[in-house]
């Protein structure tokens, strides 16, 4: 009875703990594989369990001939990855991985800190502080750099560390040979096999640093029991930085004061570009930057083979697995297909969209029409600069692709290409391009400046 007393504060806060992140990863699913990095971590964790084989070291990526592999972080030795090879619907399996994820780290914390001399309550404490904190859903909830949420195979690598750290520190206890040898191989094998076996290299060396540190410079107190006012002292030197107090205030001072938007990173993933940014000003630099060192033979068009056959490849491993490619032909602006017809590129990108529409299915968006050759201006809708299209012009596409209604869009804004329509997609693009350059005169005079200093530089010798 004594022992279930003293067990009962810790069952309870676990409980409430486990509740409370249950209910919020519910309320707040896009903290779990966030969108852009964690969806892709997702991706690549699900893609090597359908496609890899168990214990493969270097499972083959589909899109390697694009120069795409699968991320060197393997999931056969992750239970919170494997996790997401359960039959369960999506949002479920997100909740079950993270949970797992949440388990490691719990428990490796308090196996970390019962061996370097904390007692059970300091331990407990410090397992729960540290996924109230930096752990999903509450890292979101108070604004804290949502790292698992991001990459959250570190979860794993950093339990495993943590496991290796207190089985480091122990190495040094064991008087035998044989046990010390056991525990070293422990070691290695906590840290590399059920790590991650890319990050790992990285994070390593400061664990061996931190170790090597508390075992020659502090070592172990005999795991006599802590205090609460040395728990609240390594808590405050842990958590509390001068550096990152004067940045949120400075960060508060801001907002508050100028309320000015910012360039930052949308919860949805997307780069948010503050409202009033001058648009004709890249515009303006796109020649001087397409003929610079910054491009490789800025003049030249040629069609790759190798590259084509590789694509092909990756068309048919896709079928080979009952998948279908569909390949996407993104806006471009009338001053980049300008760029385009003074190189005479049309005949390369003419049998690229020939040879690929007849192997696969290809929707384009870059045919002429009001969005996609917007004049440009201080204050463009639809681009940020000659390459890079704007959020809304990205909704259109999305939007299309799905069949949903939406207002304004141009007639020809998706069309399907195939080997008989490509001829006249690209005249269409050409004469475009040259009525473009007739109502532009200004910009192409900087351009063929541009160019002719290149060319100069070029023939002069080296």
């Amino acid at each position: 009875m004594a022992a279930f007393a003293r067990a009962l504060p810790y069952l309870l806060s676990w409980t409430v703990l486990a509740g409370l992140m249950i209910v919020g990863m519910n309320r707040l699913p896009f903290a779990l594989y966030t969108p852009v990095d964690g969806e892709w971590a997702k991706w690549n964790v699900e893609a090597i369990l359908k496609f890899g084989k168990p214990f493969d070291v270097s499972p083959y990526s589909m899109l390697a001939g694009m120069g795409s592999m699968y991320f060197p972080n393997l999931p056969w030795l992750n239970p919170g990855a494997l996790a997401l090879g359960l039959p369960l619907d999506n949002q479920t399996k997100n909740i079950v991985s993270y949970a797992v994820y949440a388990g490691e780290l719990a428990l490796s914390i308090i196996l970390l800190a019962r061996s370097i001399g904390f007692s059970w309550l300091m331990a407990t404490a410090s397992a729960q502080l540290y996924l109230y904190l930096l752990f999903p859903p509450f890292a979101t909830v108070f604004q804290i750099y949502n790292w698992y949420g991001l990459a959250p195979y570190f979860a794993h690598l950093t339990a495993a560390l943590n496991a290796a750290t207190a089985v480091f520190l122990a190495c040094g206890r064991a008087r035998d040979l044989p046990r010390n040898i056991v525990l070293c191989g422990a070691f290695l094998a906590l840290s590399g096999l059920l790590s991650a076996p890319f990050t790992f290299v990285f994070s390593t060396p400061a664990y061996i640093a931190i170790s090597a540190a508390t075992s020659f410079i502090g070592a172990p107190n005999g795991l006599r029991s802590g205090t609460w006012s040395e728990f609240a002292s390594s808590t405050v030197t842990l958590f509390v930085s001068a550096d990152a107090l004067w940045d949120s205030i400075a960060t508060m001072a801001y907002n508050i004061a100028s309320g000015r938007p910012a360039f930052q990173i949308e919860p949805r993933g997307h780069l948010y570009r503050p409202p009033g940014r001058d648009t004709k000003g890249p515009f303006d630099r796109f020649a001087n930057y397409i003929w610079s060192s910054q491009v490789s033979e800025p003049d030249k068009a040629t069609f790759n083979e190798a590259a084509f056959d590789s694509v092909l490849e990756i068309i048919e491993i896709a079928r080979a697995n009952g998948l279908e490619l569909i390949f996407l032909l993104g806006p471009s602006h009338a001053y980049a297909d300008y760029y385009y017809d003074s190189i005479g590129a049309w005949a390369v990108i003419e049998e690229w969209l020939t040879r690929l529409s007849g192997r696969a299915t290809v929707y384009s968006f870059s045919q002429p029409n009001d969005w996609v050759d917007e004049p440009i201006s201080p204050h463009m809708m639809y681009w940020h600069d000659t390459f890079h299209y704007s959020l809304a012009m990205g909704r259109g596409m999305l939007a299309s692709l799905a069949g949903l209604p939406a207002s304004g869009l141009p007639d020809n804004f998706m069309e399907r290409l195939t080997p008989e329509r490509v001829a006249s997609h690209i005249e269409r693009r050409r004469a475009a391009a040259r009525r473009w350059a007739e109502a532009n005169p200004s910009l192409v005079a900087q351009f063929e400046e541009a160019r002719r200093k290149w060319l100069a530089a070029e023939r002069t010798p080296h």
